[in-house]
C-alpha cells in the first residue's frame, strides 16, 4: 500500500521581538550577516492514510556555532532542538511516518521568509 499524504498550511506568523542582524559573524567560510532570534510558527493540516491531524511547527534561526560551515545567514531549523517544547515537528514526523514532505516544504518556507526579514534589515 502507498502512503497517501497531503497537508494545508492553515495558519503562518512570524515573530521578530528578538530579531537582529549579527554582523560580526564570520567564519572559514561566510563573512556576510546573520540573522538572529527570528522565529516562524506554522499551523499545518496534515492528511495521511485518509487521516487528519494538525501540528503546530515552529522554526527559529539556526545556532551558528559550527566554524567550519557556510551560512547563507538566514537558516531555519525545527525549534524542538533548541528545546521548544510547542513545536510539535517530531509529531508531525511521527505521524507521517517518517516522511518529511511536510517539513521540507514547511522548511523552505521558513528560510524565505528569513531571508526576507534578513534581507530588509540590510
Amino acid at each position: 500500500m502507498t502512503n497517501s499524504i497531503s497537508f494545508e498550511i492553515t495558519s503562518e506568523e512570524t515573530f521578530t521581538d528578538e530579531t537582529e542582524l549579527n554582523r560580526e559573524f564570520s567564519n572559514a567560510a561566510t563573512d556576510g550577516p546573520v540573522l538572529e532570534g527570528f522565529q516562524v510558527n506554522f499551523v499545518v493540516d496534515v492528511t495521511f492514510n485518509g487521516e487528519e491531524k494538525s501540528f503546530e511547527v515552529i522554526y527559529q534561526t539556526e545556532d551558528r556555532n559550527n566554524g567550519m560551515m557556510a551560512y547563507n545567514g538566514y537558516e531555519m531549523a525545527v525549534a524542538t532542538i533548541y528545546g521548544c517544547d510547542a513545536d510539535e515537528s517530531q509529531e508531525l514526523l511521527t505521524f507521517v511516518e517518517d516522511d518529511y514532505t511536510v517539513l521540507d516544504a514547511l522548511n523552505k518556507r521558513a528560510d524565505e521568509l528569513a531571508k526576507q526579514e534578513l534581507n530588509s534589515m540590510i
